[in-house]
Formats: C-alpha cells, sequence, structure tokens
C-alpha cells in the first residue's frame, strides 16, 4: 500500500469529509494537533511546501520541511 500525500494524512486524521475543508476554521485544531505529533521528515520539503500553500493560500517563509511544520503551527494557531 502506497504511503498517503501529506495532505490525505491530514485530512483523514483530522476526519474531514473533504480535502478542502483543511482550509476551514474548524478544522484548524484538530489539524494543529495532527501537525504536531507528525515527525517533518517523514515527507519531503516539497510536500510540506505544497500542503502549506494549500491549506493557507500562500507559500511558507521556510524552506526546510521541520520549518514549515512550525510555521504551519504557528500559523493555524494565530487564526481564530
Amino acid at each position: 500500500m502506497p504511503k498517503p500525500s501529506l495532505l490525505e494524512l491530514l485530512a483523514n486524521q483530522c476526519e474531514c469529509p473533504y480535502l478542502s475543508d483543511l482550509h476551514t476554521q474548524p478544522y484548524h485544531y484538530p489539524l494543529r494537533n495532527v501537525v504536531l505529533q507528525l515527525a517533518a521528515d517523514n515527507y519531503s520539503d516539497q510536500e510540506w511546501r505544497d500542503s502549506f500553500a494549500y491549506i493557507l493560500g500562500r507559500k511558507p517563509r521556510a524552506q526546510a520541511a521541520e520549518e514549515i511544520k512550525q510555521e504551519l503551527i504557528q500559523t493555524i494557531g494565530e487564526k481564530k
């Protein structure tokens, strides 16, 4: 069985009925909790960049997976 993409994993772990639900505020708290538990090196820098851009609609400032992960955690934690 192939490894799911980062976005697929996040949507599944957050119990999103649709991938696009990751954009919405109600899923930010569970999304933050899932991302906190993930090892950044399980996915490539590019996959983290693409996922960040998909979820937040902008490119991350960071370039490396761990830094992008931390930026995502911080950013979705601020959106209330």
